[in-house]
């Protein structure tokens, strides 16, 4: 029985020392604030700068932080004037027929995206030329440019 006991003791004794160790630690080191391309863009946005949103994709979807990213950018952009919205499809060295195919689909649905939320747009027809890279390779293969007409600087 004693020996049952110190099996138990061995496993349940940490398990309630460590929370009060680890709250001594708490104030040692300061938090930091995530410094994302998210947050300024948000910002800018909703300053009604002219900023570019990079928009991801799996398949034919919108990837789930993308729509956040949009919907977040349309919400904070809301008070400002719009010059316009310009959707703008990528393709790069080793896009085949059916890569520039599924990014044009994809640029409908950004499109179909910017309808749902009553934005003003305009949607390249010409896709642009890229170098390949690793977002590309991630689902990277629009992006979506807004510009105000408050807004002293239009490229971006």
């Amino acid at each position: 029985m004693l020996k049952l006991l110190m099996i138990c003791s061995a496993a349940v004794v940490p398990t309630l020392i460590l929370p009060a160790i680890s709250d001594d630690n708490a104030g040692i080191y300061e938090p930091k604030a995530p410094s994302t391309s998210f947050n300024s863009h948000i910002e800018k946005i909703g300053n009604c700068e002219p900023i570019a949103l990079d928009i991801h994709f799996h398949n034919i979807y919108v990837e789930m932080h993308s729509a956040d990213y949009l919907e977040t950018a349309i919400g904070s952009s809301a008070h400002c004037k719009f010059a316009k919205a310009k959707i703008v499809g990528f393709k790069h060295d080793a896009s085949t027929d059916n890569d520039i195919s599924l990014t044009r689909v994809r640029v409908k649905e950004v499109e179909s995206y910017m309808e749902a939320y009553s934005v003003e747009y305009e949607s390249q027809s010409d896709l642009e030329h890229v170098p390949t890279n690793t977002a590309l390779l991630n689902g990277l293969s629009v992006k979506v440019h807004f510009s105000f007409y408050n807004s002293s600087n239009t490229n971006s």
